[in-house]
């Protein structure tokens, strides 16, 4: 299943016996492999798949993410300018509660918004993209 982490999941599909190239898992990534160069596929989309997408950039000649529902990736900013502020009058344990509380407010208002607007949320995160 998904959660054998000696060998990871590995989905069947058509065609793959026919594949002249090297399949590799993540999670058994070869430390010697070499791809430079070479023209990369990852398939999904999940959390493994959009870190590593980005890092093989650097020496391959093309990478392709193929996937079926494709997610929508924006950066936010790394420093959080509200706690930052709030760190000067209150102790850090209120700071996490409220940053956790709000984080977790904006992400439901971000679904219910999704789920209501869809073109309208798909159009503005193409428009940070």
């Amino acid at each position: 299943g998904y959660y054998r982490y000696e060998a990871g999941y590995t989905p069947e599909f058509v065609g793959r016996e026919d594949f002249a190239g090297q399949v590799v898992h993540p999670q058994l990534w070869p430390e010697d492999l070499d791809y430079s160069g070479k023209k990369v596929v990852v398939i999904g989309s999940g959390a493994t798949a959009v870190t590593l997408v980005p890092s093989l950039t650097d020496k391959a000649a093309h990478v392709t993410m193929l996937q079926r529902s494709p997610p929508y990736v924006i950066t936010l900013p790394q420093k959080d300018a509200i706690s930052n502020f709030l760190r000067r009058f209150l102790p850090e344990t209120w700071i996490y509660r409220q940053a956790r509380a709000r984080n977790v407010a904006m992400q439901m208002v971000f679904f219910m918004l999704a789920r209501t607007f869809p073109g309208l949320v798909r159009k503005a995160l193409l428009k940070l993209a």
